[in-house]
């Protein structure tokens, strides 16, 4: 980045939340990465496993790492989750 203190995480995060561009996954982010990790019961999150895992989420990635945030937010990562029952 050429401005001094704006790197990936700032530019991703200004994408998502200020010009709400539908396709960013902002893998550099701890807080997506901490929901990420409830979401898929795993610890690897190599910047190359999230993208692998997430390319099913194309073109919404945003929107996808939105809800992780949400579900962070309200506290739901503390339980556990199961998708098929």
């Amino acid at each position: 980045m050429k401005i001094l203190g704006i790197g990936k995480w700032t530019a991703k995060m200004y994408l998502i939340f200020v010009l709400d561009c539908p396709d960013v996954l902002p893998v550099e982010d701890a807080a997506f990465l901490q929901a990420y990790k409830w979401l898929y019961k795993t610890e690897d999150c190599s910047e190359k496993s999230v993208y692998k895992k997430c390319k099913k989420w194309k073109p919404y990635s945003s929107i996808a790492a939105r809800y992780l945030y949400r579900a962070l937010d309200m506290g739901y990562t503390k339980k556990e989750f199961h998708l098929f029952k």
